[in-house]
């Protein structure tokens, strides 16, 4: 029979893997997710509780070991991967063609009518269709079934096959289209009790450290992310941030240590690096985020003069409404203009109510003009003093909700989204370009 490690969201069951737990499945956990505990297979979560690996005995007593995090964390770290919805609807249709293929090259003349119903069904799949199906399948508490009989439907195909007829040996593929069947506060339960009761591993195992192991020698993009800045307050503003409005994918990234290394900051100083990077073969993810203003526009164009690898962005702070009219003060007097790209230093992202004093904005002064690409610099007064009011509100949001997605806060989430779509195209190549090979669904 073999024993098995298996996938749940909530109430709907995924997959599973043999003899084995997948390690990019496992790496989508922190270690402080697993559950080992003593109990009755009453007392397990709903799903495993009618999991067909424990027997009918619900009063039988089992040591349990699962890992469980919210399906939206879940979903947040696979996008951060480059796994979006549109970019697993098309690695999942390659696949199911590169299938629908090979069922109608194949001639065993006693399987015959079985591959030709096979074929026949693959190619007229659609990725939506599948959704719906699954969504069907999960409202109507269906499992999928062992037993082997003519697929009538795409709904006994997806039965009776497991990851519901995925055949591809990137399961983050299935488990991201399957996440779309998710309602709010839903779980994502990998279940490794039957490897342990089996003796594969021991239960004080640390699971998540085994996959990174496994894994290790991949490739660069499952390493962590290495952030680089303009100077040593922005890498600590966007560290800071991340921890707070995204803490469950710090561990995804790492930021340049301006202090320990020595290194000057600005714009021109970043483009150095980052060319340093580029000719050094980095194989890690590396995102350089230069300030929305003429300093950094200046050096991301001298960054124009080479080919970066794929692996290396270089970024802008995003562009946002609110400083299309901001308040500035130069030779002419004070104006309201539209200081994006001319001074966007990422004090201006920390939101209204950071900027604000004795109720009015804190203005853009104008500082030099550069005849290079024929703009003014600027940058925001009293940049300490807002610093200063930030870290202070940090400090106050220990413990409190997720903080909304207004004006005070607005400019981070923009800066966070622009970090995590990064390397969404670089991703999709990687995920595309997944390997056709045979392999066994035992």
């Amino acid at each position: 029979m073999g024993s098995y490690a298996e996938c749940w969201l909530e109430s709907l069951y995924v997959g599973s893997t043999k003899g084995y737990f997948d390690s990019g499945l496992m790496q989508l956990f922190r270690e402080s997710d697993k559950r080992v505990q003593r109990c009755r297979v009453k007392d397990l979560p709903e799903p495993m509780r009618h999991s067909g690996i424990y027997g009918e005995d619900q009063n039988e007593k089992i040591d349990a070991v699962y890992y469980t995090a919210p399906a939206f964390l879940i979903k947040d770290r696979l996008e951060l991967k480059g796994y979006t919805l549109s970019t697993a609807k098309r690695a999942f249709m390659k696949r199911i063609q590169a299938e629908a293929r090979y069922y109608s090259n194949r001639a065993v003349p006693q399987l015959q009518d079985y591959y030709a119903n096979r074929a026949k069904l693959l190619h007229a799949l659609d990725v939506d269709q599948w959704l719906a199906t699954l969504r069907h399948i999960k409202d109507s508490g269906g499992r999928g079934s062992p037993e082997h009989k003519p697929e009538a439907s795409l709904e006994d195909y997806m039965l009776q096959n497991d990851w519901y007829g995925f055949s591809g040996v990137d399961l983050y593929v299935p488990l991201r289209l399957a996440l779309e069947t998710c309602a709010e506060g839903d779980n994502f339960i990998h279940d490794l009790t039957d490897l342990v009761r089996s003796e594969y591993f021991k239960k004080s195992e640390n699971f998540v450290a085994l996959a990174s192991e496994h894994t290790i020698g991949e490739y660069g993009s499952r390493s962590k992310i290495i952030i680089l800045t303009e100077g040593s307050s922005d890498g600590w503003i966007i560290r800071e941030s991340l921890k707070l409005l995204y803490p469950h994918l710090v561990d995804y990234f790492t930021f340049m240590d301006f202090e320990a290394a020595r290194v000057e900051g600005g714009a021109a100083q970043l483009a150095r690096i980052v060319k340093s990077f580029a000719g050094a073969g980095i194989v890690n993810k590396v995102i350089a985020i230069f300030d929305n203003d003429t300093a950094g526009e200046e050096a991301l164009r001298s960054l124009k003069q080479i080919k970066l690898p794929g692996n290396l962005r270089a970024l802008k702070l995003p562009e946002l409404e609110m400083l299309r009219k901001y308040p500035t003060i130069g030779p002419s007097g004070s104006r309201r203009m539209n200081v994006n790209g001319l001074a966007g230093s990422i004090e201006l992202y920390l939101g209204d109510d950071m900027l604000r004093e004795n109720g009015k904005l804190t203005p853009v002064q104008w500082s030099s003009f550069n005849s290079a690409i024929g703009k003014y610099q600027g940058g925001v007064r009293e940049k300490g003093r807002i610093q200063k009011r930030f870290k202070e509100k940090l400090a106050l949001q220990n413990n409190c909700a997720l903080p909304a997605r207004d004006r005070n806060w607005c400019g981070l989430y923009e800066i966070m989204s622009s970090i995590f779509s990064a390397f969404h195209p670089f991703d999709k190549k990687l995920i595309l370009a997944e390997k056709l090979e045979e392999y066994s669904r035992e």
